[in-house]
């Protein structure tokens, strides 16, 4: 502990003196010491306010160049509010970067762990943008040893950044160094405490150096509720502001059991809530644990997007004939319950099949859906013929059907590296290749495509998350253009229960993040996955009735 706060000993004044970024690290350091068995005097307690938290400035990678005397000069400089950034996570040492996607967290992150020569650094991403970290440090920091890991490494760990996937952090984290920082890309990975990878995460954060650097990158750090920030909060160790833990837990996301169908059974369910989502953002911000700027709050040129949702009509019947084949498909594979009289654990092993049936049922609504996409396509770019499109898909038949309709190759899973990267630089760099067909999936993380100024989503994601990584693949840094994004709801479809209840989840998590004031649909301040699930169960279920008696 007397490391970590960098104490010394006054041996006259017979007292400690720990220097202290602010009340957050000094009510940190009090209460470590308290389980050490140390109080306060009244009178004893002096305050040394002047602490070398380090300057940035634009040109910090140029500066780290020239003390390792690389002839490899970074171009990058950071904008005045990256710098900004940096100088939060240098100050605080553990905090959370939640800027809206687009505003450069990636340089911010690197700029504090260089100006703090916090090396060696591990970087814990998905593994589809391991390369492009890669990349951006090979950008920013060209001396830097860096290793990115596949599989477990066959030596000891060597070098200066560890670029490593969260399926490689559960399995090898054993492997790693002593470090002095890491840096959690998409941090809202490690939203439930059960998980393996935020174990792995938690784990390692644990194992940082005394003085030890930890950055939390997400964009959406309220991915379904605020029990989400829970384990980010306790890498930061960042409780104190709330009263602990079991304090924040209580007000913010207090447990309760609802009551729900499942099949012909109720059965109780533990969730979580979210209450006082602006009061809990204030004190995140007031307590310097999160630092979140929106584009509108720092980018002045960059214009706002403009989002809308297309209703349309399938041919005469055809939404009836795609509920009864998901139907179908789903007795054919045992999956569709009977209706028989079932114990309540009966009734939670048809969760995975009712899933089933969803899935199935929103595979064929998107390929349904196809022939009027590429409709709206045709149209949209004929009437821009200066602009470029980008298409996202979830299903692979439905991919592959669109990309044959508008004669461009999908980017789908399967799809190779470096077949991906030569679509994208022909889409980026080529003035004639105006649209872009790719799995959201597949394309919502680690890849610039702010040529584009529209965007049509196929199929709305599951998640308020989701969505907007996709969207901020075009609306980002160097975007000149307001984007147009449209998403495409098949009337009469599972689209419709599917778009009403994610847009009463987008409100919840806007107002946990961005503490604006809402008028939330649903006033109790919840929409589960449980709840998603007999919603859309109850209108299947309906529409089946209705299906069958025509």
């Amino acid at each position: 502990m007397v490391r970590k706060f960098s104490a010394r000993w006054d041996e006259s004044a017979m007292h400690w003196w720990m220097p202290v970024p602010d009340e957050r690290s000094a009510g940190i350091a009090l209460r470590h010491l308290g389980k050490l068995g140390f109080r306060l005097e009244a009178g004893k307690a002096q305050a040394e306010t002047e602490v070398p938290a380090g300057r940035i400035n634009s040109g910090v990678f140029t500066q780290l160049a020239d003390e390792r005397a690389s002839h490899e000069v970074p171009s990058v400089e950071l904008y005045p509010y990256q710098i900004a950034g940096a100088e939060f996570l240098l100050k605080q040492r553990r905090a959370l970067l939640t800027d809206q996607p687009g505003l450069g967290k990636t340089y911010q992150a690197l700029a504090a762990v260089a100006a703090s020569r916090a090396l060696p650094a591990l970087i814990v991403c998905p593994a589809g943008v391991r390369a492009n970290w890669a990349c951006e440090i090979e950008t920013v920091m060209p001396w830097a040893a860096v290793s990115v890991f596949e599989s477990r490494p066959s030596e000891s760990l060597d070098g200066d950044l560890f670029v490593v996937s969260w399926e490689w952090l559960v399995q090898h984290r054993g492997a790693l160094p002593v470090l002095n920082a890491v840096i959690a890309d998409e941090a809202h990975y490690a939203k439930n405490l059960k998980s393996k990878r935020t174990k792995a995460l938690l784990a390692t954060v644990q194992r940082l150096a005394p003085s030890g650097m930890f950055v939390g990158l997400t964009g959406t750090p309220v991915v379904s509720g605020h029990v989400d920030l829970v384990p980010l909060l306790r890498a930061c160790d960042a409780f104190l502001p709330f009263g602990g833990e079991a304090a924040f837990r209580a007000r913010y996301c207090p447990e309760y059991e609802i009551e729900t169908k499942v099949g012909q059974r109720q059965i109780s369910v533990l969730r979580h809530r979210s209450l006082h989502g602006r009061e809990m953002h204030q004190k995140l911000v007031a307590s310097n644990v999160t630092l979140r700027r929106r584009k509108a709050d720092v980018i002045e040129d960059l214009p706002a997007k403009q989002i809308g949702f297309r209703i349309m009509e399938l041919p005469p019947g055809e939404a009836k004939s795609v509920l009864i084949e998901a139907l179908k498909g789903e007795h054919s594979n045992g999956r569709v319950a009977t209706g028989s009289d079932e114990g309540a654990g009966e009734a939670r092993s048809r969760m995975p099949q009712e899933i089933g049936l969803i899935s199935n049922l929103r595979r064929l609504t998107e390929v349904a859906k196809v022939p009027a996409a590429g409709e709206w396509a045709e149209r949209w770019l004929a009437g821009r013929p200066d602009e470029k499109l980008v298409i996202f898909t979830h299903h692979r038949e439905a991919s592959v059907a669109l990309g044959g309709h508008l004669d461009v190759q999908p980017l789908i899973g399967g799809v190779s590296d470096r077949k991906k990267q030569a679509v994208i630089r022909a889409f980026v760099e080529n003035p004639g290749e105006r649209v872009l067909v790719a799995s959201y999936a597949a394309m919502g993380i680690g890849v610039n495509l702010q040529v584009a100024t529209g965007i049509l989503f196929l199929e709305q994601p599951w998640t308020p998350a989701a969505c907007e990584q996709a969207e901020d693949r075009c609306h980002r840094i160097g975007q000149r253009s307001i984007v147009d994004v449209t998403y495409l709801i098949a009337k009469d479809t599972i689209d419709e229960p599917v778009w009403r209840l994610l847009d009463r989840k987008a409100q919840i998590v806007k107002r946990a993040t961005d503490a604006e004031p809402q008028q939330l649909v649903n006033r109790q301040g919840e929409v589960t996955g449980q709840q998603v699930l007999a919603a859309v169960m109850s209108w299947v279920t309906e529409r089946s009735e209705q299906a069958i008696a025509a």
